[in-house]
């Protein structure tokens, strides 16, 4: 029991933060740009400007599911999991981020 906790909170957790980190960066960027045509009145480019983030965001959401997928083992030995929760850390990432790209591929 021991071991599955640590492999899904501690092992796994630098990489969502990461993750998570990224992705509020990129939509506070947006935000910006979406208040600037929003404080203009421009309907048109605010519009343009919202559906460019959504789809920058899922895009790039796809391609992480899709990295950090393929490449989960490789990854976690580059950050130092020990052997004895490799495999459940192994198991938990590819769930998980193979859910999001799911997701990200069912989203219409």
């Amino acid at each position: 029991m021991v071991n599955i906790l640590a492999a899904v909170g501690g092992s796994t957790g630098s990489l969502f933060n990461l993750f998570t980190g990224f992705a509020v960066g990129i939509t506070s960027g947006a935000s910006v740009v979406i208040a600037q045509q929003y404080g203009k009145g421009d309907k048109e480019q605010l519009s343009r400007a919202i559906q460019t983030a959504i789809i920058f965001n899922i895009l790039l959401g796809a391609l992480f599911s899709f990295i950090v997928y393929s490449n989960a083992e490789s990854i976690l030995k580059y950050l130092g999991v020990p052997s004895e929760i490799l495999d459940d850390s192994l198991v938990y990432l590819k769930v998980v981020f193979g859910l999001c790209f799911i997701a990200v591929i069912q989203y219409r």
